[in-house]
């Protein structure tokens, strides 16, 4: 396998959080780093080794690395995606890919006509326990898929954030930064093609001005219905429906779910963000090491129950609980850490299309998008730009499928 070099943009929380599959990913060598914070690349520089730039564009011209990894703020993915791809390096983005339809549409566009790769990053079909559910779809053994009912409350408006994460200019709030990894795991396991949406979003926190909430419905292609909420103003936590874990696999012990919750006043200045306890460099590669080897499947992003015609699954610590008519049962699930990173490895090297790809990043920023716009029209939005997942929906076990009982007129 020929090596692939990495070029990290923005050197920020995301890129702390990839830095550990360089570690575990055959063929991946960081390489260099790109950042306007010249103590921060010179750190870099003193710690792996790499090769520093102050801008992005910089280091796309150069020599450095095969694959920009853009892990900027929200509002500069796209800018910075497309001067990747026309530079002719392969890229793979945070979520959200973009802030408008117009600017995924472009880097669409820029990954087509440079012949470049693109993988959609942090995205929760990552977590094994969705393809092991997908594949429990494909072999049709509990029927079609019905319905997915996800939720996720937590406290994201009340931690320490930190002024672009929440300003909605520049792609702050739940629905731009929460909402596609709900709607990735939706996606991919009710076969990809959205088609509607109806939603509601809301701002209610006293001190800030992004949005805290959502709740949305969406119907599918393929006959899938599906209830998306999120809820970040951090009173209850779906971490009590969920062994007591939280996103990123973190474990709150019982004795401290009762405990008062803190409560935010607004942003905070960046160097003292960075400079929180929780965020340094050494304790979050350190916390990737130590890890129980049972607990596979730790990451919990809220309360998922995916319902097919003859079966429900959820996640598990350990991989997935199936309930069927024999009862509940556990199938282990293996961890697969640095898994984009190893995708773009092994689609470079296999020379074959990659996925996630820029299809699929665009689509699901639509869904996120349409929950605003549905939410501001108070009405149905229709989705265009829709891609499938390789989820195999099979033909309804119930002859005929779902019928419709009443022939006659009920509502007036």
């Amino acid at each position: 396998m020929s090596a692939v070099r990495f070029g990290i943009a923005g050197l920020g929380i995301a890129a702390r959080q990839v830095l550990h599959g360089f570690n575990v990913v055959e063929g991946a060598t960081f390489t260099a780093a790109a950042d306007i914070r010249e103590d921060e690349l010179r750190r870099y520089e003193q710690r792996f080794g790499v090769q520093t730039f102050t801008s992005v564009e910089e280091m796309a011209k150069s020599d450095a690395c095969d694959v920009i990894w853009v892990a900027t703020p929200n509002n500069l993915h796209a800018p910075h995606a497309i001067v990747a791809a026309e530079h002719g390096k392969h890229v793979i983005c945070e979520k959200p890919m973009a802030m408008t339809m117009e600017e995924a549409d472009r880097i669409c566009e820029a990954i087509a006509q440079h012949g470049v790769k693109y993988v959609q990053g942090h995205s929760k079909i990552y977590n094994t326990f969705v393809p092991a559910m997908g594949e429990i779809i494909s072999s049709g053994r509990i029927g079609r898929p019905i319905q997915i009912t996800i939720m996720t409350y937590n406290d994201w408006t009340q931690r320490p954030w930190e002024s672009h994460t929440l300003d909605a200019k520049r792609g702050g709030g739940v629905v731009f930064r929460q909402g596609p990894h709900q709607m990735d795991m939706v996606r991919y396991l009710a076969g990809g093609m959205a088609r509607s949406v109806r939603a509601s979003v809301g701002a209610w926190h006293p001190h800030i001005d992004v949005h805290g909430d959502y709740s949305a419905y969406f119907e599918f292609e393929s006959g899938v219905t599906a209830l998306a909420t999120f809820n970040g103003y951090g009173s209850f936590d779906t971490m009590e429906l969920t062994w007591n874990r939280g996103e990123g696999g973190g474990v709150r012990p019982e004795d401290q779910m009762p405990t008062p919750r803190p409560r935010s006043t607004g942003p905070m200045p960046v160097e003292e963000f960075y400079d929180l306890p929780e965020h340094d460099l050494d304790r979050m590669l350190e916390r990737r090491l130590q890890t129980d080897a049972s607990v596979t499947q730790g990451n919990f992003f809220g309360f998922m129950i995916v319902s097919c015609e003859q079966g429900d699954m959820r996640q598990h610590p350990e991989g997935l609980y199936l309930y069927t008519e024999r009862g509940r049962e556990l199938i282990p699930v293996p961890s697969n850490p640095g898994a984009e990173m190893r995708e773009m490895v092994s689609a470079i090297n296999e020379g074959r299309p990659s996925f996630p790809d820029h299809h699929w990043g665009r689509a699901t920023l639509e869904c996120c998008i349409g929950m605003i716009e549905s939410s501001r029209q108070r009405q149905e939005i229709q989705l265009e730009y829709q891609c499938p997942s390789p989820v195999k929906i099979p033909e309804p076990l119930k002859k005929g499928g779902s019928p419709d009982l009443y022939t006659h007129n009920l509502w007036r």
